[in-house]
């Protein structure tokens, strides 16, 4: 797996985590309100530059969600031992993109229609926007303001310095309140969104923002700031929930549920539902049992990877080919293995299936289980990297757009260096 992420450049924006570090970040996205002033530049090179831009935005969107689906597809995915091979039960989801399921011994026989409304979603606050290298609005000095997680309350001191060689700008000030936010609360995580957009002059600054979000989904974790010496919090804006916690809505068989997570355990149908995205149709999990099934499913798995990898080639003009390289690499690591059970990787371009495979399947369960995944399955090392990639920052795997097609000849390039960082995050 870490061949897949060591080889992927230096990530772009902010998590905290207190190892000091040189950050560079390069080539910014430019949001909707900066493509009319770089488009009086040159138009026609401006609206090449700005579709190719927009096009990579919906790619990589693209690319988390084929990642989300692809994993919980892994999750489900198992193969019963040989004596349980016949009376296996196997749930089959009519939109594998939005729903996949697991069907638990003696499942009944049936189909069940679902239909997802929203997901469950985790509480994000977001400050104020401000310009990264500028002075903050606050006078030097101390400030103290009290976290207060569910019926639990911390108080957070930070310090202000405006003068000398440890002057803070906003970047230094707003990654002081978030590392210090994480280092007093383990259910929240803190991160910087970095941005290029023009001022009321029209003048392009860079912009910083810090966001605090809660690492569980539904109301179980609700925070909030409060000033009680200073007023850091209202002045900076930390207080504005800008995505409120949730549950999720799912109608199981006519039935309404909320769970806090994305996820529900249906005891008297023996169903475990994973919820990916909202419906937008009712859809269907039918329950099925015997090595027919079983073997479906194998196969549907294989052929969901291999169109994953299709379509990070497709996409290679938007994508860091890394994560395919490492992918295919993966692999070539597990080719003996794989190869032992029926399936055919190195060399060709997708993962082949054959009459050895249904004979394993029928001979040895247990093999192709142990395979595909164990703890040291290929399956499982598959899931591991791409999960490492969805947590990781768009500049982990973005490729970089030909200067060329860039919609502006400019390149605007910002050195932080020694800010106490160490990794950065941000969300496509």
């Amino acid at each position: 797996m870490s061949s897949i992420i060591s080889s992927i450049p230096p990530p772009k924006l902010v998590f905290f985590a207190g190892a000091q570090q040189r950050v560079v970040q390069s080539t910014r996205r430019r949001e909707t309100a900066g493509i009319a002033k770089i488009s009086a530049y040159k138009p026609e090179r401006a609206l090449k530059g700005a579709i190719l831009k927009i096009r990579q935005v919906q790619v990589l969107r693209d690319l988390r969600t084929n990642i989300r689906q692809l994993v919980s597809e892994i999750d489900v995915f198992s193969i019963p031992d040989r004596n349980s091979l016949a009376e296996a039960r196997v749930a089959v989801s009519s939109a594998p993109d939005k729903i996949v399921a697991t069907a638990f011994d003696r499942a009944p026989l049936q189909l069940h229609q679902e239909e997802i409304s929203y997901l469950a979603q985790a509480q994000i606050n977001t400050s104020k926007k401000l310009i990264t290298t500028e002075t903050p609005s606050l006078n030097a000095g101390d400030y103290t303001f009290d976290l207060t997680v569910g019926d639990d309350s911390v108080s957070i001191e930070v310090a202000l310095v405006t003068t000398g060689n440890g002057a803070d700008d906003n970047f230094d000030f707003l990654s002081k309140i978030g590392r210090e936010i994480m280092n007093n609360e383990e259910r929240l995580e803190a991160y910087l969104t970095l941005s290029t957009e023009p001022d009321e002059d029209n003048v392009d600054q860079d912009m910083v923002a810090l966001s605090i979000k809660a690492k569980e989904t539904g109301r179980g974790i609700t925070f909030d700031f409060t000033d009680t010496s200073g007023e850091l919090i209202e002045t900076l804006g930390i207080n504005r929930i800008s995505q409120g916690g949730g549950q999720a809505r799912i109608y199981h068989d006519q039935r309404p549920y909320s769970p806090d997570y994305n996820a529900l355990v249906v005891s008297e149908d023996k169903l475990a539902l994973k919820l990916i995205k909202p419906t937008d149709r009712v859809e269907n999990i039918k329950v099925e049992k015997g090595l027919e099934a079983v073997l479906a499913q194998a196969k549907g798995l294989i052929d969901r990877y291999n169109g994953f990898l299709s379509f990070l080639k497709v996409n290679s003009k938007y994508i860091n080919p890394n994560i395919r390289t490492g992918l295919r690499k993966l692999e070539e690591d597990h080719s003996q293995a794989l190869h032992r059970i029926g399936l055919t990787s190195f060399g060709q371009e997708n993962i082949l299936t054959g009459d050895i495979f249904l004979n394993n399947l029928v001979t040895e369960p247990e093999l192709i289980q142990e395979v595909l995944k164990a703890p040291e399955g290929f399956f499982t090392h598959v899931r591991e990297a791409l999960v490492s990639i969805l947590g990781r920052d768009a500049g982990h795997y973005t490729q970089i757009i030909k200067k060329d097609s860039y919609a502006s000849p400019k390149t605007t390039i910002s050195i932080y260096e020694n800010r106490g960082i160490s990794n950065l995050s941000l969300i496509v």
